[in-house]
């Protein structure tokens, strides 16, 4: 399986600093990508405190798959991980930690709310053999690949010319 990101490079302004324009577009471009990237799901829930959606590496080996989640801020207890048949499933929430009446905000970007992600794994996962682990904001699961489901090399021979 072969994962590729898109990293959009930063534009900036015609005098070389990151203008109002650039980081307009900047914006933009982040929130039609991500559109794009994942279209049944609407990326600026996070914004409106009812579901945010959190980022993930998943890393295959021939011994199991890894899952790295970004969850700052979510106490483990608030972590739950399951798997039916080859999908995992990743929810949580994250609880607003003040609520400030009476005062306007001049920015607020955090996140807080549920969260759900549900992937599909590939074949040959074992369900009996999942771990999860949370340190820093960062929850790790590492789900152990069943011992004949390991990738076999398979040797390519040639055809003697008749």
């Amino acid at each position: 399986m072969n994962l590729l990101t898109c990293q959009p490079r930063e534009r900036t302004s015609a005098t070389g600093g990151p203008g109002n324009l650039s980081r307009f577009r900047n914006e933009m471009e982040r929130v039609f990508d991500r559109l794009i990237a994942e279209p049944f799901e609407m990326a600026w829930y996070g914004r409106n405190g009812k579901e945010w959606i959190p980022k993930l590496d998943m890393i295959e080996s021939a011994d199991s798959i890894t899952l790295r989640m970004e969850v700052p801020g979510v106490p483990p207890k608030n972590v739950d991980v399951s798997m039916c048949g080859n999908v995992l499933t990743i929810s949580g929430h994250k609880e607003q930690s003040t609520q400030e009446e009476g005062k306007d905000f001049y920015i607020s970007e955090r996140e807080f709310g549920s969260f759900r992600r549900s992937l599909d794994l590939p074949a040959g996962c074992d369900p009996d053999r999942i771990t999860a682990t949370q340190d820093n904001g960062i929850l790790t699961v590492k789900i152990a690949r069943l011992k004949d489901a390991a990738p076999k090399h398979i040797a390519v021979k040639s055809v003697p010319n008749t």
